[in-house]
């Protein structure tokens, strides 16, 4: 690395080498994690004493942009990872004799860098899109409908529905503590591993004491999952379940009346050992299951009120008689409405599973034509936000 180095500067020696390699960082000449050259070398190559470069170094260090260790050989110094753009612009404008065309050089070398990770932020949102279930299982008897909004590009909720052999389908809501990247790296693996293992048949015990004992060990603790997991049988209708620390589901009867189908254990990851206790209840013709994340009931409006779950149970009973995806479209409706805001706190997700009346209808009449079709194919979707089966 050549520097050009002169006695006649007003500045030291060791701070125009500490100027150099700073404005080298801003072109881009030097990156993240590329090793100096040591303190002797780049003395020996300039005729300068080791002192010299090493305080200038050491100038480096201490204002965040290089960062040292010691190996066996003496120390090694490296570039620092990206500070935010306004650190290196005050750097610049405080110590570092630059013209404005260096500034303006410093401008468009950090929006660069903004949108090159803007982009990359996108197509992790895609691939996180893309986990999305873009097909939901499709029975005569059942509608499902859903959608899942992150307040950034990629967030910390997902919802899946599977199906698990004949007449029987697992669904699930989670949320990850947290936004953005870190929450949405930790529901990838939990849907990762929740897929394998519900298609491989294991209990929804073991699936629970699996995935709680795996983010306890590979996560800290403040890194917890909330989640509600079912497996529903249509032969019978009935709904085994587990709600480990999630927002209570909502069961609306055709008749009139709800249940909350509320904890039944701890988030996962939270403690060594959770005991998620199984429940269930039974699902008759016109009832509907309503799950969805805190970023729904929690969402507020311009003078600050929560939209709340009182809202939300009321926007559920309100079209208790309507399909589920007109269900969950009218519940997106009025959350937008209260809403009334750009930006979102909050990851938000919904699914929705009813059980059709059969009697005598014109829905019965239309799905009862469909009933020699294998139990619980799968149907193709559009690739919008709203998901429905039919």
């Amino acid at each position: 690395m050549l520097l050009n180095l002169t006695e006649l500067s007003n500045q030291p020696i060791h701070l125009q080498i500490a100027r150099q390699v700073l404005e080298r960082i801003v072109r881009g000449d030097l990156v993240p994690g590329e090793v100096l050259p040591s303190a002797g070398t780049l003395a020996k190559s300039h005729r300068l004493s080791t002192g010299t470069v090493g305080r200038a170094f050491r100038e480096l260090e201490g204002l965040g942009v290089i960062d040292s260790a010691s190996q066996e050989g003496g120390t090694v110094y490296k570039i620092a990872p990206p500070m935010p753009a306004e650190r290196i612009a005050d750097l610049f404008r405080s110590w570092v004799p630059v013209s404005s065309t260096g500034i303006d050089r410093l401008e468009r070398f950090e929006d660069g860098r903004y949108r090159r990770l803007e982009g990359e932020l996108k197509k992790a949102g895609q691939i996180q899109r893309a986990l999305l279930p873009r097909r939901l299982p499709f029975h005569s008897e059942l509608q499902l409908a859903g959608f899942c909004h992150p307040s950034l590009i990629v967030g910390g909720d997902f919802f899946d529905v599977l199906p698990l052999g004949s007449n029987r389908l697992a669904l699930v809501v989670a949320d990850a503590c947290g936004k953005g990247i870190p929450a949405a790296l930790l529901v990838a693996q939990i849907q990762a591993i929740l897929k394998i293992e519900a298609l491989r048949g294991s209990s929804i015990g073991e699936m629970m004491e699996l995935l709680n004992r795996y983010l306890h060990e590979f996560s800290s603790s403040e890194n917890f999952v909330t989640l509600f997991y079912a497996q529903f049988d249509l032969a019978g209708g009935r709904l085994r379940y587990v709600n480990a620390g999630h927002n209570p589901a909502v069961v609306c009867r055709a008749e009139g009346g709800a249940e909350l189908l509320g904890a039944t254990g701890f988030p996962l990851g939270m403690f060594a050992r959770a005991g998620h206790t199984v429940e269930s209840i039974v699902m008759d013709e016109g009832d509907s299951l309503m799950v969805y994340s805190d970023g729904l009931t929690e969402a507020r409006n311009p003078q600050g009120e929560e939209f709340g779950l009182k809202r939300l149970r009321q926007a559920l009973a309100d079209n208790r008689a309507k399909p589920a995806g007109e269900v969950v479209e009218s519940i997106g409706a009025r959350l937008e409405s209260f809403h009334q805001a750009g930006w979102w706190q909050d990851d938000r997700t919904l699914l929705v599973m009813k059980r059709p009346r059969l009697d005598g209808c014109v829905e019965a009449r239309d799905n009862l034509s469909r009933r020699q079709a294998p139990a619980l194919p799968t149907k193709s979707l559009s690739q919008g936000d709203l998901l429905k089966s039919a």
